[in-house]
């Protein structure tokens, strides 16, 4: 039975731990407001308790997700059955006993995950936060100290409860003391209204601050970035004052567990990207802008430059692959953070890797990153016939064949596999044709490089002319044409029906309108490119295409499907001359080359040309190929 002062206590903690939440409430707003992160509140709540119960996301890293798993449970149900006894239900001696069976095995589970947790951490320096630490000992002890005064009562009272087999087995150690078990209680008590008062002033704050992330997680298509109104004095994110309030969540939720880092190409290649330490630079920015209870942080704009909180080259060698986004257990947003800072770089400061000046340059004047003009958009032709939709002669042209800038002006090798893309078309005869030379660039390079303006200058042309000619389904090879299509040209008016090339092969190998000839022997891997991916969850259908094309079963690389390794190329690292560290593209290379295959297929120009250039290298063009599915099924069809 609880005390007047009992009761003042836990009054005192309650408030310490709200005016606490309150605190990290007012950091949060210091956002701005964010559209459209309303409403769904049922389809949010459905999906908190799924990932709140189910626990999946934290589960795919298992000895974590399930120690994690055991301490969720074994807070949870104590915490629950402390408060159902203040009323002092009765139930039937057969509940009692299986309920006291439950709480035990959740308490001894949840002992468990904290030590294994713990001795983790202890392995891991970079894991090992301080107050998370502190956190995860005083839980410790709470448990322990209820278990011990489980076993001294037991002794006291001389009962043998088998469904309280850990208070059993600890009661045959513990003194018949009544001053000891009051002890033993006293100090549980403590440590669970110390536990609850410290919780918002520690990184174990991520109880609240995850879960209500989650709540407000990303429902909108995960390959979509939001525009931007291109007015005012500055553009982008150069404080901590112009994130929204719900970026600024994103990075309290944080729990630096740092997954993110385990599966980010860049930082394993050793370029100077972490995406944990960008957002953990932008929380601590947040806690001292605040701390200043001043708007000089938001006018000095410091975030974002050379000197300032994060570095210029941290945002450049993003590649924009999202492994961060997929791999993190509490839904943080790292790669919009990113975008809005090289926004704030390109369009209002001006800095942005010397490289990029020639591409905008070239995407201003000519149409491409390449800087070859449309004229040259149709020298790939050779002497097919394609339908042009600016010819006069044709109409109702069903699909448009978005040939893409890399496929139609980069190299000879780029331009195989758009003539091979053509004459799988041709064989099963879809009516298709392209714009040609009225075809411009996506915009995809333009926008991923922080250039906003010269993206929606692009995108309102293109989908000008697709109006103009009656365009009603886009198909394209190019996954960074098919996110940006599907996904981004909808801000501005542009909805078409859109599919990528994969998914357009495997339904005309399924109706029966293309036919598999021969299956060929040789044994290959298959790349997963990141915006047919992680962007749009297109993993099953090129497999299955390569089921109809392969006599024996593609040989998976250890990172594939969601865990797909970058091929290097993404976020305008395409372009990019020299780097920091290693060139990823390699290292997805000797991840292929370890699959003992002859081969490795993928579904995008510029993964492919990446790994052609990677092969070089090695010097292994004779003896390792590199195709594009579509030369594959050209073969075999």
């Amino acid at each position: 039975m609880l005390s007047s002062f009992d009761i003042l206590l836990i009054g005192a903690s309650f408030i310490i731990m709200v005016l606490g939440f309150i605190a990290r409430y007012k950091m949060w707003r210091q956002g701005k407001s964010e559209e459209g992160i309303g409403g769904h509140h049922i389809k949010r709540i459905i999906k908190l308790i799924e990932y709140h119960f189910a626990h999946r996301k934290i589960l795919k890293y298992w000895h974590r997700g399930i120690s994690h798993l055991f301490i969720f449970w074994g807070f949870i149900l104590p915490f629950i059955a402390v408060i159902v006894a203040q009323f002092k239900p009765t139930m039937p001696m057969w509940a009692a006993r299986h309920l006291s069976l439950l709480l035990d095995f959740a308490g001894f589970t949840a002992i468990v995950g904290t030590v294994v947790i713990i001795i983790s951490d202890l392995r891991n320096s970079k894991r090992c936060q301080k107050d998370t630490f502190t956190h995860l000992w005083i839980f410790l002890a709470i448990l322990v100290t209820g278990f011990l005064a489980e076993g001294v009562r037991l002794t006291i009272t001389e009962s043998y409860n088998f469904f309280s087999p850990v208070g059993l087995a600890l009661s045959f150690l513990m003194p018949a003391s009544p001053i000891f078990l009051k002890i033993l209680l006293r100090i549980h008590f403590m440590l669970a209204l110390f536990f609850l008062a410290y919780l918002p002033f520690s990184s174990m704050r991520h109880i609240v601050s995850a879960t209500l992330n989650v709540y407000y997680q990303k429902i909108e298509p995960r390959g979509e970035i939001k525009p931007i109104l291109l007015e005012g004095d500055y553009f982008g994110i150069g404080s901590v004052c112009d994130f929204t309030w719900k970026q600024l969540l994103d990075s309290d939720a944080c729990v630096k567990c740092g997954r993110c880092d385990d599966n980010c190409p860049a930082y394993l290649a050793g370029h100077p990207l972490s995406p944990q330490g960008i957002v953990n630079k932008i929380a601590q920015n947040m806690e001292e802008n605040h701390a200043q209870k001043s708007s000089s942080t938001c006018e000095d704009r410091g975030l974002y430059n050379d000197d300032g909180t994060i570095g210029g080259e941290d945002i450049w060698s993003c590649t924009s692959c999202m492994a961060c986004v997929q791999n993190c257990p509490v839904f943080v947003e790292h790669l919009d953070k990113i975008m809005g800072m090289r926004r704030y770089a390109t369009l209002t400061e001006s800095k942005f890797p010397v490289e990029y000046k020639q591409i905008f340059k070239n995407l201003e004047i000519f149409g491409d990153s390449f800087g070859e003009g449309t004229l040259k958009r149709e020298d790939w032709l050779s002497n097919l016939k394609v339908k042009k939709f600016y010819d006069k002669k044709q109409s109702n042209i069903e699909w448009l064949f978005w040939v893409g800038c890399a496929g139609a002006l980069y190299d000879e090798r780029s331009k195989r596999v758009i003539l091979e893309t053509v004459r799988v078309l041709d064989k099963a005869g879809v009516d298709f044709g392209i714009l040609g030379k009225e075809e411009l660039c996506c915009g995809d390079p333009a926008r991923r490089m922080g250039n906003e303006y010269l993206f929606q200058k692009l995108a309102k042309k293109n989908i000008e002319t697709f109006k103009k000619y009656g365009v009603r389904k886009i198909v394209t090879n190019c996954p960074h044409g098919f996110n940006i299509f599907l996904n981004e040209y909808p801000q501005f008016g542009g909805a078409f029906e859109v599919v990528h090339i994969t998914e357009l092969v495997k339904s005309l190998l399924n109706e029966g309108k293309l036919k598999i000839k021969s299956r060929t022997d040789s044994l290959f891997t298959y790349h997963d490119p990141c915006y047919l991916g992680r962007y749009n969850d297109i993993y099953q259908v090129p497999r299955e295409i390569l089921d109809f094309a392969l006599a024996s079963e593609i040989k998976e690389m250890e990172f594939s499907k969601e865990t797909s390794f970058c091929c290097g190329a993404g976020g305008g690292n395409f372009w990019r001359g020299k780097i920091t560290g290693r060139r990823i593209e390699e290292l997805r290379i000797e991840q292929a080359l370890a699959t003992k295959t002859n081969g490795v297929i993928t579904s995008c120009p510029f993964c492919e040309i990446m790994f052609n250039s990677a092969v070089k290298q090695k010097g292994l063009e004779y003896s390792f190929k590199v195709l594009d599915i579509m030369e594959l099924i050209n073969q075999v069809i």
